[in-house]
Formats: C-alpha cells, structure tokens, sequence
C-alpha cells in the first residue's frame, strides 16, 4: 500500500473530508493534497499528521509491507499506568528522530 493510500484511509477512518483532514492538521488544502496524490510527504506534513493522530504507527505510515492502520489499543495495566502506549510513543519519538537525520542528510 502506498502514502497516498494510507492517507487517504486516516482520513476515511476518521470519517473527513481531504478539505477537513487539511484543516485538523493546520495546513492549506492545497499543500496537502499533493500528499493524496502520491507526493512523497516531508518532515512537517508528517510532524502535523502525528501531532494530531498520534496512534499512527510512523513504521506503517513510510513503509509499504503493511496494509491496515496500526494503532495501539487504549489498554491500562493492573498498576494503573500505560506502559503499552508510553513504549509506543517512545517508539514514535525514536522513529522522528532517525527520520530527521535521514532528512537532513539528503
């Protein structure tokens, strides 16, 4: 599944519009409708889209071996903390991380 197929699968899941997907995201439509249609996203539309769906799997998003959107269930452990989705971000904030030196390589 290609960027643009899962794109546009975030912002059906979400049951929006590309018009209304731009507007949560706080960009212009017409900036993010490249991304719909098969533009290679950069660093700030990917930064955007994490900040407001931060149960997107970054892994998934670039990648093209999975096909579903990945998202981590809202689960709270015996102790009362979320272990699940603290590691889960951590992996997110890793995965930013080595994207913005891949970025700033290029």
């Amino acid at each position: 599944m290609e960027f643009k197929d899962k794109i546009k699968g975030l912002v059906a899941e979400n049951n929006m519009t590309q018009r209304s997907f731009a507007k949560e995201i706080d960009m212009e439509y017409g900036y993010v409708n490249k991304f719909f249609t098969g533009r290679t996203p950069n660093m700030d539309f990917l930064m955007k889209v994490l900040e407001v769906f931060p149960e997107v799997d970054l892994n998934w998003l670039l990648r093209e071996e999975k096909n579903t959107i990945t998202t981590i269930p809202d689960t709270k452990r015996k102790d009362g903390t979320h272990q699940d989705l603290l590691t889960h971000l951590q992996n997110i904030e890793d995965n930013v991380a080595e994207l913005r030196k891949k970025m700033s390589r290029e």
